[in-house]
């Protein structure tokens, strides 16, 4: 554990990738442990977050029944509820503090927008790669996209999907379109998802510009299991590790057999945070 912070307190450049371990102190719920039973020390997380998984697959969600969307639609107006009563946590706080210092670029696989909250603004080298439960995406065209408004969280709290004006008005013909299939709908990642073509963008476009002699000092991975069903996430790690001189995997329980990384730490977000900061 010392090499692997002494690594981290000396270093003046990072690329951070982060999961759903640096929300668990607000209460967030992760996949690998039950909301009824949190880790010690941590509060009670979401448990609709974690009591079916089909909320989280495109084909059960989205690609079957009016009312099962429906049903997934309000389903996702509880867990906007529910994260707006969530604040940042010690570990938001210190990438927003030096997102224009020590760190060059911030990938998140976290859709709870608490980064946004401690400060962080998306595409300005912060990126959500599974998006953010307030963010829409048009689902006729899948480009029109917008922050969530009051408007919209009444028709998602019905099982509706809030209208795409921009589609709307350029429409010749509503009535040949299914209602599941007008609309904007939530935009996060889900599995069997449509193929998101701008996480390979934005993870292109670093790795393009820190590779050869421009590498940043560490790669910090913080906060995931790294699950094999992400399945981009080992593509990604392989880009990102080639970005920096040396890379770091830090999580309270660490992935076993993982030979990726140059040193793995077993440690919560937010104590890594107060050594991060302490050293600056």
């Amino acid at each position: 554990m010392d090499n692997a912070i002494g690594v981290l307190t000396s270093a003046k450049s990072f690329i951070v990738l982060y999961g759903a371990g640096a929300s668990a102190s607000a209460g967030v719920a992760t996949f690998r442990h039950s909301a009824e039973q949190p880790e010690e020390g941590q509060p009670s997380a979401n448990t609709a977050l974690l009591k079916d998984r089909s909320n989280w697959d495109w084909k059960q969600a989205l690609g079957t029944s009016e009312t099962q969307t429906s049903n997934w639609l309000k389903w996702v107006a509880s867990q906007q509820a529910f994260l707006e009563t969530k604040t940042p946590t010690k570990f938001h706080f210190w990438l927003n503090l030096e997102k224009y210092g020590k760190i060059r670029e911030i990938f998140t696989m976290n859709v709870d927008d608490l980064e946004r909250k401690a400060g962080l603004i998306p595409e300005y080298n912060y990126y959500p790669l599974h998006g953010s439960f307030f963010n829409l995406i048009c689902l006729t065209c899948q480009i029109h996209q917008k922050e969530l408004q009051e408007k919209d969280k009444e028709f998602l709290n019905q099982g509706q999907f809030p209208p795409c004006i921009a589609c709307a008005m350029n429409r010749k013909d509503p009535r040949t379109r299914s209602r599941r299939t007008m609309g904007m709908r939530p935009g996060i990642l889900l599995y069997h998802d449509n193929p998101s073509t701008y996480i390979h963008d934005r993870v292109k476009k670093v790795r393009d510009h820190y590779k050869g002699k421009r590498k940043v000092d560490v790669f910090l991975v913080v906060g995931t299991s790294i699950p094999n069903e992400v399945h981009h996430l080992k593509a990604t790690l392989a880009d990102l590790i080639g970005c920096a001189k040396k890379s770091v995997y830090a999580d309270i329980s660490p992935s076993p057999n993982l030979n990726l990384f140059d040193y793995t730490v077993q440690i919560s977000s937010d104590e890594l945070a107060l050594h991060l900061q302490d050293s600056s």
